[in-house]
């Protein structure tokens, strides 16, 4: 079972397929998106941030990513795929 397969089990067996799965989905990657950027500023600015915190925040992230992604019928590597063609298409090589 693949990362994506494991997180869909997870999403769905807590509720996650619902009709309002989608926005649910999209506003849990904003807010974990925040928390990353939290991390960050709090590390930058105050200096006290546990070393394990930005690498759980961005597991969250990838949590979302991952059942957003499966919820519109693509994979992961679907997603990687196509950003590396954009950024090669951008910045060559």
């Amino acid at each position: 079972m693949t990362y994506q397969e494991k997180v869909m089990t997870i999403w769905r067996a807590n509720g996650g397929a619902t009709p309002d799965a989608r926005l649910n989905m999209a506003l849990g990657l904003a807010s974990e998106a925040g928390e990353v950027c939290d991390v960050i500023r709090t590390q930058t600015w105050k200096h006290r941030v546990k070393s394990n915190n930005l690498k759980e925040e961005l597991g969250d992230v990838l949590f979302f990513v991952a059942a957003i992604s499966a919820e519109y019928g693509y994979t992961i590597e679907d997603i990687q795929d196509a950003n590396l063609e954009k950024l090669k298409a951008r910045y060559g090589k």
